[in-house]
């Protein structure tokens, strides 16, 4: 049981949390991204800055309802998944 609560705390997360800001995507920022995006990097205030649908560490969208043979069809089935901005990789530079 240890081992694996170590293992829990250890393991790399996926991404880089120094430095890492998440935001609301507030109307005014949704709807001039490019600019705000283009403003904050070119200043050097931000390294860089994408858009996701949900916090990265959280999933707030799933499709279900999908149906296969020999499916039960008691089970419930969904699928997370998360619209992100194309720079949203190089947001989150994968720790080693």
């Amino acid at each position: 049981m240890y081992q694996q609560i170590q293992h829990a705390k250890d393991r790399p997360i996926g991404y880089t949390r120094q430095g890492l800001i998440s935001l609301g995507m507030e109307k005014e920022i949704r709807d001039h991204f490019d600019a705000v995006r283009t403003e904050l990097t070119s200043s050097g205030a931000v390294e860089e800055m994408a858009a996701s649908n949900s916090p990265l560490t959280q999933v707030w969208n799933t499709n279900g309802g999908f149906e296969w043979e020999g499916k039960d069809p008691n089970m419930a089935v969904d699928f997370p998944n998360n619209t992100v901005s194309y720079e949203f990789r190089k947001s989150c530079t994968v720790e080693n």
